[in-house]
């Protein structure tokens, strides 16, 4: 939805939400019966050599629909709300698509969806301006109901109104019943109510979700009946309808990163008991089929009994064709067939999933690929791969990171211990993924294979000129190209141009020099702690510090006495752990709050990721002004470094490398990082080729009719904070320069991590000087570097 976001202010906590649950489901883990569901058999029996399995029949859908949610049955017709891009933002509106779907087995195509052609949104208030948008769906007593809100603004633009509605549709989408529901929602603090989810009990119940506070329930005349509160321990994320009527939520624990279903409880209110087994889900969903509900993990699809036996695995999402982060709305049918949609380069997808028999696959060369944790992108690619191949089968096994458990992000967890020794054990894995493992010990011991004679040979792809130089370079280790990626951001650190000037680097005086040039009491870095700001020092300077390959160290030097330095003049506190929603929210409000500072002269810099090209508009509309991206002090003659995502690494022992590259080699491809339609969680690829259609993609307006008749350029809406133009050719050549000009990238180890911080903390604290605290870190990571060597 998109409403008048400059009248609007934006809130906090849905964003971190997101956030949080967008890492949790990189982390989330794998787990379930690979049982077969009996109700999702067919009558036929599959004869002995083959094997059953879901295969999608996709239902065509206009180009214009972006996004499909609400998936809802009442009485043999499907119903959900098709949100379409519109010159206006995204609008959503209610469809519908009758059961009666053809399976395939009698060679018909899918029938097509239609639009409901009575629905028409209700209309504002006389003197009202703005716009009451479908926020969304849910059947109650088997009859469609509809949630609509919209936030108004008064004559000169005056006052502010916030309007939900529900109402009963017909079959073709016509009002059947209204209920004004506008002062009937409870939020946070003072934003405005918002409506992401609906349900209905079979008491007729409604139960409307709101991302930003929780859960509002009313009766089925639209009076309040309780309202629940997420907290720390229980925020949810969705709701859902059980097979016997009540209704339940999908919770994120926000201190332990862990999902899980629960009741949501009316008398008294509150979240219910949570039903167990569902710790792996990153998704959940209402179901029918003898189905209480169904949850997915990165790879699965389970459901769970309505008799609450053991949930039962229903298809992979990879066999199944269907890339699991992109699903946005899921429902069982009665007979056991999956309707499926999904976002994909930015245009609904809509799948019905049938259980068909499929040959048994033939046999192949195996390529083990081990994943420190679940990781969607590589078993997706994964099966992509495997149906292109008719040589090779790349079978990925995920292990556990331990990742929300006490002590797994110490060096010594189990979880890591295991992984380490799986690296370097006699009969390694192929092909290892580890984005939170210690590397560089593995790299100087000769774990891992150097990567440039199969790149070098590689003529198809181009070579070393198919990959990003400056991200090459910042790749290498000793000369050695030792893992590979398929996409990066920028890491550096930001602060007005009219006080930084047009600086690229600097060094730890240089900083504290243009401090002193602001007024008596400006901070450094507001916003921030002592430790925080010695963690991002330290991962942007490692390689200057440790020498893996030799075992020098160089903590006890003048540089990294001036890092200690430029950290003990910031407060001695850190972000820390969230112990409520209210801690989240004053750490989003603590970094709104230092950007101003900034803004105001009265702080220098802040940390900034600069993901891609728009990254530049939206760094600029949150600090206000022109920016000069300089970085942390370092010694490079470029401040900043990258951040790579999904390192992946040829094991020195395989006994299959050329196969092993052939599967490495598809991730650096053109193809592959390359992107038909740019949105805003687009990071910057490594193909070289694939970087520049992103630039061009960037540069492409977006045209509109004003109220005058004539075309300009409209935003791209993509739910974001600020209207986002198209790049200008000096932002592209900008961040060009930026990406060509950077060498480093960020690095880091636990345990150096852990003692620096630990004996640092006594200086920060005043009871030790900066060139003592440095010698005692020098000796204690000299011993740990060379304990691994």
């Amino acid at each position: 939805m998109r409403y008048n976001r400059r009248s609007i202010a934006p809130k906090l906590v849905p964003a971190v939400l997101t956030a949080l649950a967008a890492f949790s489901l990189a982390l989330a883990s794998c787990k379930g019966s690979d049982a077969p569901a009996a109700s999702a058999s067919p009558s036929a029996s599959p004869s002995p050599a083959a094997v059953l399995a879901y295969a999608p029949d996709a239902v065509a859908l206009p180009r214009d629909i972006v996004r499909i949610t609400d998936v809802c049955d009442a009485g043999g017709t499907l119903f959900f709300l098709a949100h379409a891009s519109t010159d206006g933002g995204e609008i959503a509106a209610p469809w519908s698509l009758s059961t009666a779907i053809s399976t395939a087995d009698g060679g018909a195509e899918p029938a097509a969806p239609i639009a409901l052609s009575g629905y028409a949104a209700p209309e504002p208030p006389d003197g009202f301006l703005g716009e009451i948008r479908a926020a969304a769906l849910c059947v109650s007593g088997g009859e469609l109901w509809i949630a609509e809100t919209g936030f108004l603004e008064g004559p000169d633009g005056g006052e502010v109104r916030e309007t939900s509605f529900l109402r009963k549709l017909a079959s073709d989408g016509a009002e059947l019943a209204r209920l004004d529901i506008s002062d009937k929602l409870t939020a946070r603090d003072n934003a405005p109510a918002e409506i992401d989810g609906l349900e209905a009990d079979n008491a007729g119940n409604f139960y409307i979700f709101d991302s930003g506070y929780g859960v509002n329930v009313l009766d089925a005349g639209g009076e309040r009946l309780c309202n629940i509160e997420s907290d720390i321990s229980r925020s949810p994320t969705s709701l859902l309808r059980r097979a016997d009527g009540s209704v339940a939520a999908f919770i994120l624990g926000l201190k332990t990163f862990a999902f899980s279903v629960a009741p949501v409880n009316i008398s008294p209110p509150g979240w219910g008991a949570g039903l167990g087994g569902t710790d792996s889900a990153i998704s959940a969903y209402s179901a029918g089929g003898g189905y209480d509900f169904c949850y997915g993990d990165t790879v699965s699809l389970f459901g769970r009994p309505a008799d609450g036996a053991e949930a039962v695995k229903l298809l992979d999402w990879a066999d199944a064709g269907v890339a699991s982060g992109s699903v946005t709305a899921l429902a069982v049918l009665s007979d056991g067939r999956i309707v499926c949609a999904a976002s994909v380069n930015g245009r609904a997808e809509l799948s019905v999933l049938s259980l068909r028999e499929k040959a048994p696959p033939p046999e192949k060369l195996a390529i083990k690929v081990a994943t420190f944790g679940p990781n969607v992108i590589v078993k997706n690619q994964a099966a992509a791969f495997n149906a292109a191949s008719d040589k090779y089968k790349v079978e990925v096994v995920e292990y556990e990171d331990g990742f929300g458990l006490t002590g797994a992000s110490s060096p010594n967890s189990p979880q890591i211990a295991a992984f380490n020794t799986l690296i370097t054990s006699a009969n390694p894995p192929d092909i290892f993924v580890a984005s939170r493992i210690a590397l560089d010990s593995h790299f100087a011991k000769g774990a891992f294979e150097d990567l440039y004679p199969y790149l070098d040979a590689d003529s198809e792809l181009g070579g070393r000129a198919a990959i990003v130089p400056g991200a090459l370079r910042a790749l290498e280790t000793g000369g050695a190209l030792y893992q590979i990626t398929t996409s990066f951001s920028i890491e550096t650190a930001a602060g007005m141009r009219d006080v930084l000037g047009e600086r690229a680097a600097w060094t730890v005086d240089e900083m504290l020099a243009a401090l002193a040039e602001l007024p008596e009491g400006a901070e450094l870095v507001p916003g921030y702690g002592a430790e925080d700001v010695l963690g991002s020092l330290l991962s942007d300077g490692f390689d200057s510090f440790i020498d893996w390959d030799t075992g020098e160290c160089r903590f006890d030097g003048d540089e990294f006495i001036g890092v200690l330095e430029l950290a003990g003049r910031l407060p001695n506190v850190t972000k820390g752990n969230a112990e409520s929603l209210d801690d989240i929210l004053a750490f989003g409000q603590k970094i709104v709050d230092a950007r101003n500072l900034i803004r105001e002269g009265m702080a220098l810099v802040q940390p900034v990721s600069l993901f891609n090209f728009f990254s530049i508009q939206t760094s600029e509309a949150d600090f206000g002004g022109k920016l000069t991206y300089v970085g942390f002090p370092t010694v490079r003659e470029r401040g900043g470094a990258f951040s790579f995502f999904t390192p992946l690494m040829m094991s020195s022992r395989s006994a299959h490398k050329d196969a092993a590259w052939e599967f490495l080699r598809s991730f650096l491809t053109e193809e592959y990082q390359t992107v038909d339609e740019i949105g805003m969680l687009t990071f910057f690829p490594t193909n070289a080729a694939a970087l520049e259609n992103l630039a061009q993609l960037s540069m492409q307006k977006e045209m509109g009719v004003d109220e005058n008749g004539e075309e300009v350029e409209v935003t791209r809406n993509y739910n974001y904070l600020y209207d986002i133009y198209a790049s200008t050719p000096e932002e592209i050549a900008f961040v060009m320069e930026l990406i060509d000009g950077i060498d480093g990238r960020r690095k880091s180890d636990p345990a150096v991590s852990g003692i620096v911080s630990e004996e640092a903390q006594p200086y920060f604290a005043g009871q030790r000087t900066a060139a003592e605290a440095a010698k005692l870190i020098q000796s204690r990571v000299s011993l740990y570097v060379n304990e691994r060597r």
